[in-house]
């Protein structure tokens, strides 16, 4: 086959043209189809609703979006509710945001930005929720503490112990309870309203040994009902003696 002058010229063509053809279609993509998207609506309920579409559809401007609404947005409902769906995209760039929200005069948008802190797993993140675990709304107080919950931090683990055992509120001293008890895997019943029982749990949380630990390396006196201690002990040796003699019974 002999080829003429005209297809000669045409071949560096039909090399760069799809090159060409890919940058119109990306330059195209970058000015009309990825606008930045923006939560709207005339009233706080129709914004709450956006937010929520919005955060389903997971696209790669969600998060902005959604950051925009919870550090701007005048209704504390709507910023309560963006800092919710923030906790699933979180990054180190909404961290501003977070803290700010943190110090929001709206107790419902401190609790949203507690949620959110949970994900940032570093001391500046823990130190702020242990602020926030002693808030003056009990809600705010509640979400921080189950935050802390499973934090690797011996403070964390000392302010849980300290609050179950003389928070501010039964709501609160029970929130640190449950904490305590998803970390350690625990599951008891009770409230700080069924006294003894309760301070049975308390007894019992402080002779684990890594919150005896985390009162050591924090240079923390950790302190016992001794009376109840030694009452604990010695239930618990006759329930053992009694499972021995029952296996020694058995043909």
């Amino acid at each position: 086959m002999i080829e003429g002058p005209t297809s000669r010229k045409a071949a560096p063509w039909l090399l760069i043209a799809p090159a060409v053809v890919l940058c119109i279609v990306l330059v195209s993509r970058a000015l009309f189809h990825f606008a930045p998207r923006r939560i709207e609506g005339d009233t706080s309920a129709q914004r709450v609703a956006a937010v929520a579409r919005l955060a389903a559809k997971d696209t790669p401007d969600t998060a902005e979006a959604i950051a925009e609404a919870a550090a701007n947005d005048p209704d504390p409902a709507v910023r309560h509710a963006a800092l919710q769906y923030l906790a699933r995209f979180a990054d180190e760039q909404h961290r501003p945001i977070v803290q700010a929200a943190a110090g929001d005069t709206n107790p419902s948008v401190r609790a949203g930005a507690a949620a959110v802190l949970g994900r940032y797993d570093d001391p500046a993140a823990t130190a702020r929720l242990m602020e926030l675990a002693q808030d003056d709304d009990p809600a705010v107080c509640a979400e921080a503490l189950k935050r802390l919950g499973p934090r690797d931090s011996a403070d964390a683990i000392v302010l849980l112990v300290q609050t179950m055992e003389r928070g501010g509120t039964p709501e609160i001293q029970q929130a640190a309870g449950k904490a305590l008890a998803r970390r350690f895997g625990m599951h008891f019943k009770g409230t700080p309203a069924d006294g003894e029982l309760w301070s049975k749990l308390i007894t019992g949380v402080k002779q684990i040994d890594e919150v005896r630990a985390a009162f050591e390396q924090t240079n923390t006196p950790l302190l016992f009902d001794y009376e109840r201690k030694h009452q604990m002990t010695k239930e618990h040796e006759a329930v053992c003696g009694h499972e021995r003699d029952a296996k020694g019974a058995q043909p």
